[in-house]
């Protein structure tokens, strides 16, 4: 087998089984759904399962899209257990996927739309409560849950899994490809669905290296730009993410949830896209199902549960620990702590807290700094395992490391850190990786946040790079310290840097080089 097989049955794995959501197998204890073609429009008919709430309608109705590339089945367990307890549920498979019919955009207008004639066919068919309408689903099926309920006012309770609220911010972080994820679309759309013309465009200008296509496809996909829309209908959200994931990465969900207006709560879980409620799915007991239930048993039944008197904001720490709560998303964040980027003297550079004058250079090429495979470096996490590095064996020829002293007592680091370096990339165009470390007395590290950031067009001219890492919640222990490093690749990205590429970076008095903390004093 080649390696461009190989290369191809990877990307269909990742997107069959990590990309977005897992696909359960069923419990012996699980009673049949009915399956049901559900007409959305002329030609279009949508595969679904149909479970019949208990007791006496008419029932609040959930429904409940599904994960890409998986199907209505991902949800069954989780959908009897909603419908011993009274509800009607509808599972469903967006159209082109699968055995549903018409074409897959992902997330098109259309889709969106189907959303609402779910609703309406809910309430003929099966007598549904059409005003009292909740709608759950993991990434895929969270965005389609999001964007329905910003067109239908009908829908008055939303529990959003592994979440994405802005898709540019996803494709094109920091205008860098998220080349794994797209591969994995890429290659494994075709093999379960029928590829539509707007998906298309996305793939074929993405081979291209043409970045104007995610300004186009991104928005109509994101609830940012229609965030006016939900704020007016005023549904009660729950968004639930994890802070490792790989896919749709927490920090645009946790800005969402910061300007939405309406009834809200945010559970942020460790591990990766979709580990967090992957047992609930099939019907297990679990911390994020358990809580959407709880949602929609308040917000469409009036269960006095008490779930709107807790704190919004319930956050459990990036590698495992018990939930703690906040009023707010700034409530649970730490003062930055402005930490100045310090001559390396090509070994390792300081965090200090006095600006520095220096020039460093490194040559693009790997090293052992990485952010891990998409889907599956975060797993590890509810248990406190991280992707790991040692900082040793970091080549200085190809990136640059900064430390802080080792701490004596514990402190607690709770928000985005942010990075500001100045460099000349040494040609036209240049990514750059940034990774922060909690790291021990033998220099063995955990990875706890990162980000990419890529300049195009600048003609080898110095530029100063100032962006966010990834949000986190994590305690140094005595004796760690945290360790930034800056390099030029990075497997779940694609780099502009090419091997050899030279790239200085540099700290002045006037503008110097940092990184602000957000930690505990």
């Amino acid at each position: 087998m080649t390696m461009r097989h190989w290369r191809r049955l990877i990307a269909i794995a990742l997107t069959s089984a990590l990309f977005l959501g897992l696909a359960p197998a069923a419990s012996a204890q699980e009673l049949p759904a009915a399956p049901r073609r559900i007409p959305v429009a002329p030609g279009v008919e949508l595969s679904a399962g149909v479970y019949k709430g208990s007791g006496a309608g008419p029932h609040p109705l959930i429904v409940m899209p599904p994960g890409y590339s998986t199907f209505d089945l991902l949800y069954r367990g989780a959908a009897i257990n909603l419908a011993k307890a009274g509800y009607d549920v509808v599972t469903y498979t967006p159209r082109g996927q699968w055995t549903s019919s018409g074409q897959n955009n992902l997330i098109s207008a259309e889709d969106i739309k189907d959303v609402s004639r779910i609703i309406d066919w809910a309430g003929a068919e099966l007598g549904s409560d059409t005003s009292r309408v909740g709608i759950t689903g993991i990434s895929q099926g969270s965005i389609l849950s999001l964007m329905g309920a910003a067109a239908d006012k009908r829908i008055r309770a939303v529990a959003a899994m592994s979440a994405a609220t802005d898709l540019g911010q996803v494709t094109l972080p920091n205008n860098t490809w998220l080349s794994q994820f797209i591969d994995a679309v890429r290659l494994g759309s075709p093999v379960f669905s029928r590829v539509g013309p707007e998906l298309q465009q996305l793939i074929d200008r993405y081979e291209a290296n043409d970045r104007s296509v995610v300004p186009e496809f991104a928005p109509t996909r994101s609830v940012d730009s229609v965030l006016g829309r939900l704020d007016a209908n005023a549904p009660a959200l729950l968004l639930a993410n994890s802070w490792q994931d790989s896919i749709l990465v927490p920090g645009p969900v946790v800005s969402t949830f910061d300007k939405y207006t309406g009834p809200k709560h945010l559970l942020m879980s460790a591990g990766d896209h979709g580990s967090a409620e992957a047992p609930g799915a099939v019907g297990l007991p679990n911390e994020v199902f358990g809580t959407a239930r709880r949602w929609f048993d308040h917000y469409l039944r009036g269960a006095a549960n008490g779930i709107d008197g807790e704190q919004p904001v319930q956050l459990h720490p990036s590698l495992g620990g018990p939930l703690q709560g906040y009023p707010s998303w700034q409530a649970a964040q730490q003062a930055a702590d402005r930490r100045y980027l310090t001559a390396s003297d090509k070994r390792t550079g300081d965090l200090g807290a006095a600006a520095a004058r220096w020039t460093d250079a490194i040559t693009g090429g790997w090293t052992v700094a990485d952010n891990g495979p998409t889907g599956v470096s975060g797993a590890g996490a509810p248990a406190g395992l991280a992707v790991p590095v040692s900082v040793p064996l970091i080549d200085r020829r190809h990136g640059l490391v900064w430390q802080t002293e080792k701490q004596d007592v514990p402190r607690l680091v709770s928000g985005s850190p942010r990075l500001h370096v100045t460099f000349a990339p040494g040609a036209e165009d240049a990514t750059i990786f940034a990774y922060l470390y909690d790291v021990d007395g033998l220099g063995n590290g955990r990875l706890l946040t990162g980000a990419p950031y890529t300049v195009l067009g600048t003609g080898g001219a110095a530029r100063t790079a100032e962006f966010a890492l990834q949000p986190l919640r994590h305690t140094v222990s005595p004796g760690h310290r945290l360790v930034l490093v800056v390099d030029t690749q990075d497997q779940r990205f694609r780099s502009e840097t090419v091997a050899g590429q030279e790239l200085t970076f540099s700290s002045s008095t006037v503008d110097p080089s940092y990184l602000d903390i957000p930690w505990s004093r």
